[in-house]
Protein backbone atom coordinates (compact mmCIF):
# COMPACT_ATOMS: atom_id res chain seq x y z
CA UNK A 1 0.00 0.00 0.00
CA UNK A 2 2.49 2.40 0.50
CA UNK A 3 4.12 2.18 -2.76
CA UNK A 4 0.62 3.36 -4.15
CA UNK A 5 0.72 6.09 -2.19
CA UNK A 6 4.34 7.02 -2.55
CA UNK A 7 3.88 6.57 -6.70
CA UNK A 8 4.90 9.60 -7.96
CA UNK A 9 2.57 9.62 -10.91
CA UNK A 10 -0.72 9.10 -8.99
CA UNK A 11 -2.90 12.36 -8.98
CA UNK A 12 -3.72 13.16 -6.03
CA UNK A 13 -1.97 12.68 -1.97
CA UNK A 14 -5.62 11.05 -1.87
CA UNK A 15 -5.77 9.02 -4.59
CA UNK A 16 -3.73 5.70 -4.89
CA UNK A 17 -2.05 4.99 -8.15
CA UNK A 18 -3.88 2.61 -10.30
CA UNK A 19 -2.24 -0.02 -11.85
CA UNK A 20 -3.78 -2.63 -14.86
CA UNK A 21 -5.24 -5.30 -13.13
CA UNK A 22 -5.57 -4.18 -9.54
CA UNK A 23 -7.90 -3.10 -6.87
CA UNK A 24 -7.52 -1.41 -3.75
CA UNK A 25 -7.19 -4.76 -2.09
CA UNK A 26 -5.37 -6.85 -4.55
CA UNK A 27 -5.51 -8.25 -8.02
CA UNK A 28 -9.00 -7.45 -10.24
CA UNK A 29 -9.11 -11.29 -10.75
CA UNK A 30 -9.29 -14.20 -8.12
CA UNK A 31 -8.77 -17.09 -10.79
CA UNK A 32 -6.17 -19.63 -11.10
CA UNK A 33 -2.96 -18.55 -13.69
CA UNK A 34 -4.08 -21.48 -15.93
CA UNK A 35 -7.58 -19.96 -16.20
CA UNK A 36 -6.83 -15.81 -16.32
CA UNK A 37 -4.73 -16.50 -19.43
CA UNK A 38 -7.78 -16.75 -21.76
CA UNK A 39 -11.46 -15.61 -21.98
CA UNK A 40 -13.24 -12.50 -22.63
CA UNK A 41 -12.93 -12.01 -18.51
CA UNK A 42 -9.62 -11.35 -18.54
CA UNK A 43 -9.84 -8.84 -21.75
CA UNK A 44 -6.92 -10.91 -23.25
CA UNK A 45 -7.14 -13.83 -26.01
CA UNK A 46 -3.36 -15.46 -26.56
CA UNK A 47 -3.50 -18.33 -28.85
CA UNK A 48 -7.19 -18.10 -29.65
CA UNK A 49 -8.66 -17.62 -33.20
CA UNK A 50 -11.59 -16.62 -34.24
CA UNK A 51 -12.45 -19.28 -37.58
CA UNK A 52 -13.40 -17.71 -40.82
CA UNK A 53 -16.88 -17.16 -41.24
CA UNK A 54 -18.36 -18.53 -44.09
CA UNK A 55 -21.41 -16.42 -45.42
CA UNK A 56 -23.27 -17.17 -48.73
CA UNK A 57 -25.42 -14.38 -50.23
CA UNK A 58 -26.91 -14.28 -53.29
CA UNK A 59 -24.67 -17.99 -54.19
CA UNK A 60 -21.52 -16.04 -54.03
CA UNK A 61 -20.20 -17.59 -50.89
CA UNK A 62 -17.42 -14.97 -48.62
CA UNK A 63 -15.26 -15.74 -46.54
CA UNK A 64 -14.24 -13.43 -43.56
CA UNK A 65 -11.64 -13.92 -41.61
CA UNK A 66 -10.39 -11.66 -38.57
CA UNK A 67 -7.08 -9.87 -38.83
CA UNK A 68 -5.86 -7.40 -35.90
CA UNK A 69 -4.83 -3.85 -37.73
CA UNK A 70 -3.47 -0.91 -36.35
CA UNK A 71 -5.64 2.06 -36.96
CA UNK A 72 -4.21 4.45 -39.19
CA UNK A 73 -2.27 7.36 -38.43
CA UNK A 74 -2.70 9.51 -41.31
CA UNK A 75 -6.72 9.87 -42.34
CA UNK A 76 -9.37 12.77 -42.70
CA UNK A 77 -12.55 12.78 -40.72
CA UNK A 78 -14.98 13.74 -43.39
CA UNK A 79 -13.88 10.50 -45.17
CA UNK A 80 -15.29 8.97 -42.26
CA UNK A 81 -18.41 10.71 -42.50
CA UNK A 82 -18.94 10.19 -45.78
CA UNK A 83 -18.50 6.52 -45.26
CA UNK A 84 -20.67 6.76 -42.31
CA UNK A 85 -23.40 8.33 -44.55
CA UNK A 86 -23.10 6.05 -47.36
CA UNK A 87 -23.16 2.71 -45.23
CA UNK A 88 -26.11 4.21 -43.20
CA UNK A 89 -28.55 6.20 -45.68
CA UNK A 90 -27.38 5.11 -49.14
CA UNK A 91 -27.04 1.22 -48.82
CA UNK A 92 -29.10 0.53 -44.97
CA UNK A 93 -31.35 3.29 -45.91
CA UNK A 94 -31.54 4.34 -42.16
CA UNK A 95 -32.73 8.04 -42.80
CA UNK A 96 -34.49 8.77 -39.30
CA UNK A 97 -30.73 7.47 -37.23
CA UNK A 98 -29.63 10.42 -35.89
CA UNK A 99 -25.87 9.65 -35.58
CA UNK A 100 -25.68 13.84 -34.25
CA UNK A 101 -25.78 15.21 -30.97
CA UNK A 102 -29.61 16.45 -30.22
CA UNK A 103 -27.95 19.89 -30.41
CA UNK A 104 -27.41 20.93 -34.04
CA UNK A 105 -24.76 22.96 -34.40
CA UNK A 106 -23.06 23.35 -38.31
CA UNK A 107 -19.91 22.23 -36.91
CA UNK A 108 -20.88 19.76 -35.12
CA UNK A 109 -19.20 16.04 -35.26
CA UNK A 110 -21.34 13.28 -35.21
CA UNK A 111 -21.55 11.35 -32.43
CA UNK A 112 -19.97 8.04 -33.94
CA UNK A 113 -17.31 6.81 -37.10
CA UNK A 114 -16.81 4.16 -38.90
CA UNK A 115 -13.37 2.94 -40.22
CA UNK A 116 -13.54 0.57 -42.09
CA UNK A 117 -10.76 -1.95 -43.00
CA UNK A 118 -11.14 -4.69 -45.39
CA UNK A 119 -9.75 -6.28 -48.39
CA UNK A 120 -11.68 -8.20 -51.57
CA UNK A 121 -9.67 -10.26 -53.84
CA UNK A 122 -10.80 -10.12 -57.98
CA UNK A 123 -8.91 -12.25 -60.07
CA UNK A 124 -5.50 -12.19 -57.98
CA UNK A 125 -6.04 -8.63 -57.61
CA UNK A 126 -6.51 -7.25 -54.18
CA UNK A 127 -8.48 -4.07 -53.91
CA UNK A 128 -8.25 -2.12 -50.40
CA UNK A 129 -10.74 -0.35 -48.99
CA UNK A 130 -9.76 3.19 -47.51
CA UNK A 131 -6.24 2.41 -47.80
CA UNK A 132 -5.13 6.01 -48.14
CA UNK A 133 -6.51 7.95 -45.88
CA UNK A 134 -5.95 11.28 -47.13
Amino acid sequence: MTRKQRHPARLHKELWFNEPGQMNDGPFCRCSWKTCQKGIAHNIYPGEKLPPCRVIRWNIEYRIVLVAEEAPELFVIEDLNLFRDYFFVELLELYDVDVFNMQKAENTCSIFHVMPRFTRSIEGIWLYAFRHFS
